[in-house]
Parts: C-alpha cells; structure tokens; sequence
C-alpha cells in the first residue's frame, strides 16, 4: 500500500487502470519518496511492441478512471519488469539454508522444493 499524505493508495487499482490502456502490455505502480507527502505514486510501463504513448497520455487516460490522488506523478518505460524468484526455487529460502529458529514456519502457499 502507498500512504500518499495520508491517502492510502492500493498499487493493484493503479495497475488495472493501466493495463485498460491498448498499448500498454504490463504495468505494476509503486510508492516513491516524497519531501511533504511521504510517498507518491509512480509507475513501471511496458508498452507493447510498436505502439508508443508518452507519460502525459497514460496519465489522461487513467485520471478519467482513478481518483487524482492515485494518479501517478511519475511514469517509467522500461524494456521489462523484473520478476522475483518464486519462493520454492529460491536457495536462501528453503529449510536448510534457514536460521534454526526459523526452520519450523512454512507459509501454506510455499512448497519446499528438496531438489
């Protein structure tokens, strides 16, 4: 969650609205620092192969859906948007490689790969 001065700010609605847009393939939203405000809301955009729109359009587009406050102030194109490691594939992750103290808590959605 983003706390823009206050107004909380849910990355996912951001997200949705974004992706309604036709040349965007991907987006994920994500809090930045701001001087007075705390936070504010920025966006990673992929765009999809051959069509272009720059930040100011995307912005139009998404403030006639989302609230001003949830509009993002600032929109980054980047080629791709990375991926974290699922947790069953990461090494740090699995029960060997854990502190002792820790090994006994698994979270029901992860599943300890042994190979």
């Amino acid at each position: 969650m983003i706390n823009r001065g206050g107004e909380k700010v849910l990355p996912l609605e951001i997200d949705d609205a974004l992706a309604a847009h036709p040349a965007v393939e991907e987006a994920v939203a994500f809090g930045i620092p701001h001087p007075t405000l705390g936070e504010d809301v920025a966006a990673a955009v992929v765009l999809r192969p051959g069509i272009s729109v720059g930040e100011s359009e995307l912005r139009q587009f998404v403030s006639s859906r989302l609230a001003h406050f949830k509009v993002p102030r600032r929109i980054l194109f980047p080629e791709t948007i990375p991926r974290a490691l699922p947790a069953s594939r990461c090494v740090a992750c699995s029960p060997a490689n854990m502190r002792p103290e820790l090994r006994h808590w698994r979270h029901r959605s992860i599943r300890w790969n042994s190979a």
